[in-house]
């Protein structure tokens, strides 16, 4: 089925195809459903391999600790300064400077005037 003819079926733009098929635009529940209604595909489709909530399995090494910082009162204001960054390439330069370590051998981060260990 080409975008065209999906975007048809779910009363859409085929840019908003893209959009959801690039990420620029996040897919709601009741469109994911709408999808995979197109499809002829149970909603369940699009989750597997994702750990169910009654195992309480972690998404990914490190997430504790994560989303313990992402509560505090630093974590949230660090969250919400990078979602209001203005571009992905502000958000970019932003994850460099984070990287950057206390001390080493310097270099200029591709893009900006920021220097990044090497």
């Amino acid at each position: 089925m080409s975008q065209k003819q999906l975007a048809g079926h779910l009363g859409i733009s085929f840019q908003q195809v893209q959009k959801y098929e690039r990420g620029i635009n996040r897919i709601s529940a009741g469109r994911l459903l709408q999808i995979a209604t197109c499809f002829g595909i149970p909603i369940e489709f699009f989750f597997d391999g994702l750990p169910s909530e009654a195992t309480n399995e972690p998404l990914f090494r490190g997430q504790e600790r994560v989303l313990k910082f992402a509560m505090t009162r630093e974590g949230s204001k660090l969250n919400r300064a990078y979602l209001d960054s203005a571009s992905p390439h502000q958000r970019k330069i932003a994850l460099e400077v984070l990287r950057l370590p206390v001390a080493g051998r310097q270099r200029t981060v591709p893009g900006s005037n920021i220097e990044k260990a090497s």
